[in-house]
């Protein structure tokens, strides 16, 4: 028992200390207390609680014998019972201790009325050997907590005033250290709900500190980062953002909360500091699309102290929202395609008509006469023409037919096209290795790719500079390339310059169609690149830093074939002003639409005297039958083939055709256009063959033969000659039907 102000002071400030390490637990606060008290005022003591439905609850008591704290918990309690006796209402009401003294069985009963019948306050008193009884009650906030009672058993063991004062200090430190358990209880309470709710919902929530430190992830958190939460605590948010997330990240550490830059967010259309998208990188490498959204939960001094993290993973959304794009673009892309070619095909149609015309009055027209010169300048200019229908019809159809190339010898076709591209001041180096394989791919679209790379490369080194090309063989696996299904043997073609090269942004953008830098430009150039190579089975990447340059790899794929050796067409004659176009025709090998191509130069065209003693003297040369939508498309072969000794009817609609070629006898040969108003071609050979078996066909198209694809079977009777053509195309083909050889 204690003894003396001093004394008292000291145990006071010993039971402080004692209730602020166990405040965590009200038990404990309880345990602490009530030994505390037995200690200093008598031989045991106990704490009776107000439970939260206003009813007392189970006594804590300490007695030194453990056997004798039982039993005065089980003569004093007033478990189950309100605070409505006359003790409680008394403590109530004046905030005082109430002292029995002496304890008498009456006063026992009306302290702790028994829940037995048979049981007496006497037998209880008896049993616990409770002579005097000191009661003060507990109050926090104004608020009734319970009470402290202490209790001796010596016969003259009376309560005195000063004991009444030091269990009413005792008392005012219990209530004081109830009060911070019971508001650590209920926040500990409210912490496991909070806890409960962030780990039922679906999105990922962190909380981070002033530093962007991860100080608790829920667990969607930790299964969208794929790693366990409580690996998280300690980590810096930053570190599974990339760059779009940790520029937000800092910004709002620093406490910016001006909008951010750029186009509004789907869902923020304010552009709210506290809500951005970007990707977060998991613990296996992988990445998700996420949005953040950012709320302070404690301000230190106006800047972001302890911050809510809600994580929502928008991968479905995003990459759903990519491939809307991608197939819009797709869709963008068919349909100007098919405007494209249709473009092209009508340019094929006039530039026949033109090319013609001009290769039938150069080949009438004296050698070296001014007439013969501007013929021959209308053929370039057709030649030119043709070239960039191709390039047309390479991005809008698929092109023109693959075949057997050798690199080198392309590098070197097309070295002085790209000396005349660059011009002076950009050094070409050309290089490849020893023994490059040959490539299978369509030569006119290839080269217009690689003259397209030139001119970019050209207006990149406005102050000079070096474009290199360079050929080598290589073997791509699987997963090494952007598109992991690339594989197999390539030519791998280099084409670096070091002009200024390009930021992130305009490289992501530079193979879209129609985007460009370039003022007046269409921005096709890369695009049509793209759609060359992947069309052969190819593939093209594109590198390039700002300052240093710009680096296209083109993989061209590798064949076993034997690239045919290069013929240089004779010179001399008008024929060979018009470079001569493919004739497609059925194989035997396995590609239903290979080619051959013109047997080489003719000589010039007759004069009109001689065309006509060659029809005369030729009457047999057969009668051809020509149906083309376009009139002057359809004159210009009449003129081609009637000085030839071929007597022609000509129809500029299919479906009369039919009848208006009913009166011939016995025709040599169907020249049709492949795609007209009406009836097709292939539908108008059909139905002259019902009446001809055996009438061979000979088919004209604007498109390539790679482009037009199923929409022309050839037999053994038909071929197909692709626009523009020029007169001896145009005779060898119809010679190979109406020969006698044939």
């Amino acid at each position: 028992m204690v003894t003396g102000s001093r004394s008292s002071n000291y145990a006071l400030a010993d039971l402080a200390l004692a209730l602020t390490r166990s405040s965590d637990r009200i038990e404990g606060v309880c345990e602490t207390a009530a030994r505390a008290a037995a200690e200093m005022l008598g031989d045991g003591a106990a704490v009776q609680l107000v439970g939260d439905d206003d009813l007392y609850g189970a006594m804590i008591a300490y007695h030194p014998d453990v056997e004798r704290s039982r039993t005065l918990a089980e003569a004093l309690t007033r478990r189950g019972a309100p605070p409505e006796d006359q003790y409680s209402q008394a403590m109530r009401a004046t905030r005082r201790p109430v002292v029995l003294s002496p304890l008498t069985p009456e006063r026992l009963a009306e302290l702790a009325p028994s829940r037995r019948a048979a049981d007496k306050p006497g037998d209880r008193a008896a049993a616990a050997g409770l002579s005097a009884a000191l009661m003060c009650p507990l109050i926090a906030d104004n608020k009734y907590l319970g009470y402290l009672l202490v209790a001796r058993t010596a016969p003259d063991g009376a309560y005195t005033e000063a004991d009444a004062e030091l269990v009413r200090d005792i008392a005012g430190e219990l209530s004081l250290a109830l009060a911070t358990a019971r508001s650590l209880e209920r926040l500990r309470v409210s912490e496991e709900r909070f806890r409960r709710v962030l780990e039922s919902i679906p999105e990922g929530v962190l909380q981070i500190d002033a530093s962007g430190v991860t100080t608790f992830a829920n667990q969607p958190c930790a299964g969208l980062l794929g790693m366990p939460k409580e690996q998280l605590v300690g980590l810096p948010l930053s570190g599974f953002l990339d760059d779009r997330g940790q520029r937000h990240l800092a910004r709002w550490l620093a406490g910016s909360t001006e909008p951010i830059p750029g186009p509004p967010l789907p869902g923020n259309p304010s552009n709210d500091a506290g809500v951005a998208d970007a990707r977060v990188v998991r613990a296996d490498g992988s990445t998700r699309s996420v949005r953040l959204c950012l709320t302070v939960l404690q301000e230190d001094h106006g800047q972001p102290g302890s911050s809510l993290c809600l994580v929502t993973d928008r991968t479905e959304q995003v990459d759903a929202r990519g491939l809307k794009r991608q197939l819009d673009h797709l869709r963008r892309l068919d349909s100007m395609g098919q405007l494209i070619g249709g473009i092209a095909h009508d340019l094929n149609n006039l530039l026949t008509v033109v090319g013609g015309s001009a290769d039938m009055i150069a080949g009438t027209a004296e050698p070296g006469s001014p007439t013969h010169q501007l013929a021959a300048e209308i053929v370039h200019a057709t030649v030119k023409g043709r070239a960039l229908a191709h390039q047309l019809l390479a991005f809008g159809r698929g092109g023109s037919r693959p075949e057997t190339i050798r690199v080198p010898d392309l590098l070197e076709d097309i070295k002085p096209l790209f000396a005349r591209t660059l011009g002076e001041h950009i050094h070409l180096d050309f290089s490849h290795t020893p023994d490059v394989w040959p490539v299978r791919a369509e030569r006119g679209p290839l080269q217009q790719v690689l003259v397209n790379l030139a001119a970019n490369a050209r207006d990149a080194m406005l102050h000079g500079g070096v474009l290199t090309a360079k050929a080598s063989n290589v073997e791509v696996t699987a997963g090494e390339l952007d598109d992991r299904s690339v594989a197999g043997r390539f030519v791998r073609l280099i084409i670096a310059d070091t002009g200024g090269g390009m930021d992130e942004h305009t490289r992501r953008r530079a193979m879209e169609a129609f985007f460009t830098t370039k003022s007046g430009a269409v921005g096709l150039g890369l695009s049509t690149a793209m759609s060359v190579l992947r069309g052969i089975g190819g593939y093209i990447t594109l590198q390039s830093e700002p300052r240093i340059g710009t680096t296209v790899q083109l993989y061209l794929p590798a064949t076993d074939a034997v690239a045919p050796a290069t013929v240089a067409p004779g010179p001399g004659s008008a024929a060979s002003l018009l470079p001569a176009t493919t004739i497609a025709a059925p194989a035997t090998s396995a590609d239903p639409a290979a080619a051959i191509t013109d047997p080489g130069p003719v000589s010039a065209p007759p004069s009109p005297a001689q065309a006509r003693s060659s029809a005369s003297t030729s009457p047999g040369r057969g009668h051809v039958l020509v149906v083309e939508d376009q009139p002057e498309l359809a004159q210009l072969i009449h003129r081609l083939l009637e000085p030839a000794g071929y007597t022609v009817t000509v129809s500029t609609d299919a479906e009369s055709a039919v009848d208006a070629f009913a009166a011939v006898a016995d025709p040599a040969l169907l020249i049709t256009d492949v795609v007209m108003p009406g009836m097709t071609g292939p539908d108008l050979a059909a139905a002259l063959r019902a009446r001809h078996p055996g009438l061979p066909v000979l088919f004209m198209s604007g498109y390539t033969a790679a482009a037009l694809g199923p929409q022309v079977h050839l037999d053994e009777n038909s071929a197909l000659v692709e626009k523009p053509f020029n007169r001896s195309t145009l005779l060898a083909a119809v010679e190979r039907f109406t020969s006698p050889a044939g």
